[in-house]
């Protein structure tokens, strides 16, 4: 009888690490970590997403604006355009002394999008 206990128990140990093997590779399932680093890169990029445009509004509405898109359209990557963005202050949202990195980027690309059409 001894036996049988034995058996089952291990038995029902490799069940186990088989169905955390399965849930975690094809299941879907998520530690509580990678869960919180989904949610967070996701946030980011929908913040980033929202604040870009008032980077290109604020680069559109500068007094200067012709001669910086020309000089913008100069640079061929984005973050050489982010740079550019980052050192003339349009990245800066209101309320924040730092510049967006990741906001300048989105700005430049959507200046060069705006500037091909």
């Amino acid at each position: 009888m001894e036996q049988k206990w034995t058996y089952g128990l291990w038995g029902a140990a490799a069940g186990a690490i088989a169905l955390a093997v399965v849930g975690f590779s094809w299941g879907g399932w998520q530690t509580a970590s990678s869960a919180n680093q989904i949610a967070k890169d996701l946030s980011d990029k929908n913040v980033i997403a929202a604040l870009a445009p008032f980077c290109v509004d604020r680069f559109l509405k500068g007094a200067d604006a012709t001669t910086q898109t020309a000089e913008l359209l100069k640079f061929t990557t984005s973050y050489e355009r982010g740079s550019f963005l980052e050192k003339g202050g349009w990245t800066s949202m209101p309320g924040s002394k730092e510049p967006n990195w990741a906001v300048a980027r989105a700005c430049g690309d959507l200046l060069v999008a705006a500037a091909k059409k």
